[in-house]
């Protein structure tokens, strides 16, 4: 049961409680009616009926009992609420008697009924069995609420966190504000005296947190696989690096030259632009600014009492379809727009916000657009919105779109917008003129690269020698700020070029030499990488390249493992089960030995996933002349998309020989598998596909299936000899089957030990499920298929 069902639960018994201890004292609450027997029936049976209804209202504890025992703080809800109903039938007993007695005799009232119906002795005990029951639904509503109060979705200030305090608070108070751990003795009901208006103090909370629970069911649909990917793997600012942009008293802040940053956040509107050239660290300045506490400030002055929403979003070219398309966008920004804001959720979204649960339907493009049409016609003095979003042009599409979709946004007084995208020509005229409210961020880095490139140098202690004992130090420095033109990127070449000479106990003079070695131009300076790698290591280096461009999900160091393997078909080797993915050790050594085969180009991010160092990079390494040297070092027989579908294929082996198969390793199948077919389609198409990797493939899903029906006979996964066929043809891979005229398609016995071999016309007509079925037959029947083939 959910933790809201919980806390329901607890609300009920709360009410028979209160309900049965005025009932025993005689206090209980009477309805109006004329006098004499009738009168005295009537209200025996309001009260039968309103007990009754309570006793129901314990009833599904008991009947999905299973599911309230999840977890520890709920389990034992269930016998106090079993004997709460125990008791209350007992009541009810009671009630129905003097209801057969009032037609007998004469009460003067219903209560002196009630009062002739309890003995003291039971008086005492009903009592001791209420103050028991008290205790203990205090104690489980402390364990629940103290203990778990990220299950009811209360992560902020909110209405019903603050419900939750008082609750929490009151119940302490009650046990003499005891920690849970002190509270033993739940049998001492006279102790425990609960505020009267708990029950409906829960009441409350429950509703506002069934609301919170709503809202955030709806922020969570809008969530996409990696929406803060990009984000994430932008260095933060070197520091100090870009705080003068805050510091009006900065002489760079001069004549046309100063930016108005500040007054733009403080009372500006529209779009202030950030441009600059490739690698001028764009991106690192908006992650600065978005995060930074001044920014917000600021902000907060322009907004004044309103609430101030502020979200981002980082377009990212490499990425999937999300990252770099509009509805990424606008899917991102609503989804931190209302984690700020839910109470927004039911204005902007009206028609999701009236669905029935869980909310999980895909946005559509004019879903997102509408919910942006009314979030701009939220009232002026109620919100205000500044959108952060980095790189236009790494948007996958027409930049007139995106440009009107940032001007649409701007064009409400209550939003604004900063940008950044590289000086192309239709930003330039899209807000170029904007004077004052836009930047040349190559133009006004000079501070900062000097900070970073003495920082960057001083780590070495033979540099910090270097600059005591040689004059020529300051001049180095100095040259290489002129020689970057404000580029980041280009700096951060210099500066690793540099460490690799002061590790060698380089001069001054020869670290200037290294220095003027490294071209200008961004492209040549990336040759010029690549050319002084050791011949021995140019294969490898090539591949790796080669595998980062093609990859459609980001490669982890397991996808990477086997790169100086000499065998192109390594996953169909049966050794390769007992190599351990998951060694420290193994993981480290592979980091290592690929960043010294393509060092300062690729690089590993915070999760540890392969990464281009740049944008810049990919587009180099993508150019024509490029792509034929790296394919002439890779070898004519090297195929990177063959390569990730080994690597995919010797993952989804090793997850399926574990012993011990747990969800983690059922989902990494599923994501290996998942990436696995888009390679195979590819390999197909270019006619490469190795089809021996799909009858392994299928003997590593079924055993998968297997192991976990073994342990978990429940289990729902099933794996049919069909299962193939199907999911390969679902994924585009058509030609599996009619490979197989002549040879076979294997299948698996039931056990799993043995290979049958079946005609593939056989396979299609008994064994596939999927839609495709008609069409592979069509297929084959085609490509000469014998109906009457037996193999």
């Amino acid at each position: 049961m959910e933790s809201l069902a919980a806390l329901g639960l607890a609300s009920n018994i709360l009410q028979f409680l209160d309900f049965s201890g005025k009932l025993i004292s005689g206090t209980v609450e009477f309805y109006h009616a004329v006098d004499g027997a009738t009168s005295s029936n009537r209200v025996l049976e309001h009260l039968s009926k309103d007990l009754d209804h309570l006793c129901t209202g314990l009833v599904p504890a008991v009947a999905y009992g299973s599911g309230l025992g999840e977890t520890e703080s709920e389990a034992p809800l269930l016998p106090l609420a079993q004997s709460c109903r125990t008791l209350g039938r007992e009541f009810l007993a009671v009630l129905e008697d003097l209801k057969v007695k009032s037609h007998r005799k004469r009460f003067d009232s219903a209560r002196q009924a009630l009062r002739s119906a309890w003995k003291a002795r039971d008086i005492q005990k009903f009592d001791n069995q209420l103050g028991s029951y008290r205790s203990q639904i205090a104690f489980h509503l402390l364990v629940l609420l103290v203990s778990g109060p990220s299950s009811f979705g209360i992560y902020a200030v909110n209405e019903a966190a603050e419900l939750r305090k008082g609750i929490v608070d009151s119940i302490k108070q009650a046990f003499g504000q005891q920690g849970i751990s002190e509270i033993t003795d739940l049998t001492k009901g006279d102790k425990i005296q609960l505020p009267t208006n708990l029950s409906s103090q829960l009441s409350n909370m429950i509703t506002a947190s069934a609301l919170l629970q709503k809202q955030f069911a709806i922020i969570d649909s809008l969530q996409f696989s990696r929406i803060s990917e990009r984000e994430d793997n932008i260095k933060r600012a070197h520091p100090t690096t870009f705080e003068w942009l805050f510091d009006t008293k900065s002489p760079i802040h001069d004549a046309d030259k100063r930016p108005l940053i500040l007054d733009w956040l403080k009372t500006g509107s529209g779009v202030f632009w950030v441009s600059g050239k490739a690698g001028s660290g764009k991106s690192t300045l908006m992650k600065f600014f978005y995060h930074n506490k001044k920014t917000i400030t600021a902000l907060q002055q322009w907004a004044g009492q309103r609430n101030l929403l502020v979200a981002s979003y980082f377009f990212r070219n490499a990425g999937t379809a999300m990252q770099k398309n509009q509805q990424g966008l606008l899917q991102t920004l609503l989804y931190h727009i209302f984690r700020q804001s839910p109470a927004l959720i039911a204005t902007v979204c009206p028609s999701r916000w009236n669905q029935s649960p869980p909310f999980i339907d895909p946005w559509s493009p004019t879903e997102v657009l509408q919910a942006f049409e009314k979030l701009k016609e939220q009232p002026l003095d109620f919100v205000r919105f500044c959108f952060f979003i980095d790189g236009l042009d790494e948007f996958d599409g027409d930049h007139l779109d995106i440009i009107k979709t940032i001007n649409t946004f701007a064009s409400s007084a209550a939003i604004k917008v900063w940008v950044s995208s590289r000086p192309w020509t239709v930003f330039e005229n899209a807000y170029g003129y904007n004077v004052g409210f836009r930047i040349r961020l190559q133009d006004l880095t000079r501070g900062d690269i000097i900070r970073f490139v003495e920082d960057r140098l001083a780590e070495g202690t033979h540099f910090l020698r270097l600059k005591a004992t040689d004059t020529a130090y300051a001049n180095l420095i100095r040259e290489i700020v002129d020689r970057s033109d404000g580029v980041f990127l280009w700096v951060f070449l210099v500066v690793n070029s540099l460490r690799r000479g002061m590790t060698n106990l380089d001069t001054i003079c020869e670290l200037q030499k290294r220095l003027r070695k490294l071209p200008l131009e961004m492209e040549e300076s990336f040759q010029h990488i690549l050319d002084p790698t050791e011949e021995v290591y140019h294969q490898q280096a090539a591949r790796l390249y080669l595998v980062r461009l093609v990859a459609v999900e980001p490669l982890t160091i397991a996808d990477v493992l086997m790169f100086a393997n000499s065998n192109h078909d390594f996953a169909l080797d049966e050794y390769v089960t007992e190599i351990d993915l998951t060694s420290q050790l193994s993981l480290e050594t592979t980091k290592t030995r690929i960043l010294v085969r393509c060092q300062d180009l690729l690089e590993f991010d915070c999760d540890s996933r392969l990464q281009f160092l740049h944008r810049t990079v990919k587009d180099y390494l993508e150019t024509k002349d490029m792509q034929n040297l790296l394919d002439k070092r890779a070898g004519q027989d090297f195929s990177p998309h063959h390569f990730i579908c080994n690597s995919k294929l010797l993952q989804m082996r090793r997850t399926a020989h574990f012993s011990e198969v747990w969800d983690v390793f059922v989902e990494d199948f599923d994501h290996a598998l998942k990436t696995f077919w888009p390679h195979a389609h590819i390999m197909e198409l270019e006619n490469r596909l190795d089809y021996r990797l799909l009858p392994m493939l299928d003997r590593a899903a079924w055993k998968l299936v297997q192991e976990r029906r073994r342990r978990w006979p429940s289990y729902a996964r099933t794996h049919h000899k069909g299962w193939l066929a199907d999911t390969a043809a679902e994924n585009g891979i058509k030609g599996f089957l009619p490979h197989s005229i002549g040879i076979g398609f294997q299948t698996l016995s039931d056990e799993g030990t043995t290979i049958a071999l079946k005609a593939p016309l056989d396979v299609a007509l008994q064994c596939m499920r999927s839609n495709y079925r008609l069409e592979i037959i069509q297929r084959l029947l085609d490509m000469g298929a014998d109906p009457n083939e037996t193999i």
